[in-house]
């Protein structure tokens, strides 16, 4: 059989640097057998794992273990209390239903880094809240971990602050239809045992009934919260938060999904815009048509970039060939020799077989942070294509939590996990009528546009059957002729999966999109001082960078000397802040493993 997706391209045409690849879907994860259970497994790029507690991202776990959230009792007013190190945190009380305040309370969970300057004095600059995307990503995760490097890039004058939006993390009512961790490993151990989207006749059927069963127990299990979490509330909710600190304009810094959720912010409240930044910006027309076609245009490209990287480093890519062809053509073959004789690994009551599936969704992984990724990545393939699996091993563990069973005295708190996420993701879609037919031509379309397609197309298919609707039913358009203030959009040359900041900069009118030549998923994949005093000077000063604004980056992906370090700072500001920027690139993930969709 054929193995190419469609033709090579003129050596002229980039594009021809891959000479793209296997239709068979690949899988989205890797299970690495112990002699007790599963250790280990690897989330897919199209989604975080469905079953995993959706605080894991980033979270200042030794502190959170000794901090107990029902502690704080739900206010309408913020009552700060010392948390974590150097945190506070405060869960506001708000109406679970904004048009019928009858319907009961939620309670916001949020954290805080505080500004080092006199909240009530001249100097102090307010509230800047964060998404880290999702949907479903945790602001109380994403804080407690980086608050400290993101005020170092803003300003000390800034309180930053992190939120689990609704159904999601310590925010209540949550979604989670586990009540059980040990009945939530038992499911994620049925759902990576199943077949792939089309290794068999029935394997896209057996998708779509996982997807339909995941939906059922939404249903039955976690029916009320999933009734008010779609983005339309949790806009709201961000204005509460705004007007719970006694301000009317809301800062935001929200990446990836957090685009959706500002930009529709834009779009019901531009009045309430204060300094408003999108990064990493989706497609909001796409989003909320529940049809998740547009995010993989400049996927491959990004992958394009890493084989010419590779070529230009010569021995400090491990792979390095003289082109970028004859690079691209090494890795596909080691992926074929995986094909032919997968590599075993066994040692100290590790065993497991390495797919040419895994390789492949590490891959797409790896290019949401390719600066941070991909040298070590590079290394791991070469030990690969020696029939050493070990390193891939390690390289695959060091990202991701492991199956276990906790038994504690203790009962963990109900934090949901990735249910939360498909409960968000459909409550949003204005069109859930999905069958087999449209799913197949779905997952064919997308392997045209991305040899990923086989990844991505997974999404889409977490809406069949699902049967909760919001009781405010809020799907758009995203389109604003004026808001109080211009919003800034941050867009990536090679982003993976989210392309679209020009379209949307169309439809917030006034809007202005700062272009920062690399690849990766959002600002923070790698490191650029352009971009980030553009950042700095719109949230202080309100300064936005010129229309058609291009920055360059300060790394490389193979070539030590460039990761970071070829730009000499001229002042100790620049240093300071080039070393946030550094620190920020490596805490951040914004995308698979272990969190995002986005």
């Amino acid at each position: 059989m054929d193995k190419r997706l469609f033709e090579s391209k003129s050596e002229a045409d980039p594009s021809s640097y891959i000479s793209t690849r296997s239709r068979r879907s690949q899988n989205r994860r890797l299970l690495v057998c112990t002699a007790v259970a599963a250790a280990l497994y690897l989330l897919s790029g199209a989604v975080r794992d469905r079953f995993d507690r959706a605080d894991n991202f980033v979270t200042n776990s030794a502190d959170e273990a000794l901090f107990d959230w029902d502690k704080i009792k739900p206010t309408k007013d913020l009552k700060w209390l010392p948390c974590y190190k150097g945190f506070e945190c405060a869960r506001l009380k708000v109406p679970l239903d904004y048009h019928d305040h009858g319907a009961g309370d939620a309670a916001i969970a949020m954290i805080k880094y505080p500004a080092k300057v006199d909240t009530k004095g001249d100097k102090y600059k307010g509230p800047i809240l964060f998404n880290p995307g999702g949907p479903g990503g945790s602001g109380v995760g994403l804080i407690s971990n980086l608050g400290p490097i993101f005020q170092t890039v803003v300003g000390n004058e800034f309180d930053i602050i992190g939120f689990d939006p609704r159904g999601v993390g310590h925010t209540t009512p949550v979604v989670d239809v586990f009540p059980f961790p040990l009945e939530r490993e038992s499911y994620a151990l049925r759902y990576l045992d199943a077949p792939l989207i089309n290794q068999t006749s029935t394997a896209l059927s057996e998708v779509m009934s996982r997807a339909k069963l995941l939906n059922q127990l939404i249903g039955d299990r976690a029916n009320l919260a999933a009734q008010y979490i779609n983005t339309a509330v949790v806009c709201t909710d961000m204005l509460s938060i705004v007007k719970a600190h006694g301000q009317e304009k809301l800062q935001y810094w929200g990446f990836s999904y957090g685009s959706v959720l500002g930009n529709s912010f834009a779009t019901l409240y531009p009045e309430h815009v204060g300094r408003l930044v999108v990064d990493g910006v989706v497609d909001a027309e796409d989003y909320y048509a529940g049809l998740w076609s547009t995010n993989l245009r400049n996927t491959d490209r990004g992958l394009r970039l890493v084989f010419q990287q590779c070529a230009d480093s010569g021995k400090e890519c491990a792979l390095n060939e003289p082109s970028a062809e004859e690079v691209e053509a090494r890795y596909f073959k080691i992926l074929d020799s995986l094909d032919a004789s997968p590599v075993t690994v066994h040692s100290d009551g590790i065993s497991g077989i390495i797919l040419r599936k895994y390789v492949h969704v590490v891959m797409f992984s790896s290019l949401y942070s390719p600066y941070r990724t991909m040298k070590v990545f590079f290394e791991v393939l070469k030990a690969l294509e020696e029939g050493d699996g070990m390193p891939f091993y390690v390289f695959v563990a060091g990202l991701l939590p492991s199956l276990s069973c906790d038994c504690g005295s203790k009962p963990r708190p109900r934090t949901g996990g990735g249910e939360g996420q498909s409960a968000i993701i459909c409550s949003d879609a204005h069109s859930l009528d999905f069958d087999h037919k449209a799913m197949q031509k779905h997952f064919e379309q997308l392997s045209k546009v991305s040899i990923f397609g086989d990844i991505w197309s997974e999404i889409r298919m977490s809406c069949i059957n699902s049967k909760v609707r919001p009781k405010w039913e809020w799907h758009g358009p995203v389109v604003v002729n004026q808001t109080s203030f211009p919003v800034l959009m941050i867009d990536n040359t090679e982003d993976p999966v989210t392309p679209d900041a020009q379209k949307m900069s169309k439809a917030i009118n006034g809007s202005v999109v700062l272009t920062q030549k690399s690849a990766g998923h959002c600002s923070l994949a790698a490191s650029s001082l352009c971009t980030f005093k553009a950042i700095r000077s719109y949230f202080n000063d309100g300064i936005l960078p010129k229309e058609g604004t291009v920055c360059d980056i300060e790394d490389h992906m193979f070539l030590l000397d460039k990761m970071g370090g070829s730009y000499t700072a001229t002042s100790e500001e620049d240093k300071q802040l080039l070393d946030a920027l550094q620190e920020l690139s490596k805490g951040f993930r914004v995308g698979p493993p272990p969190h995002l969709t986005f």
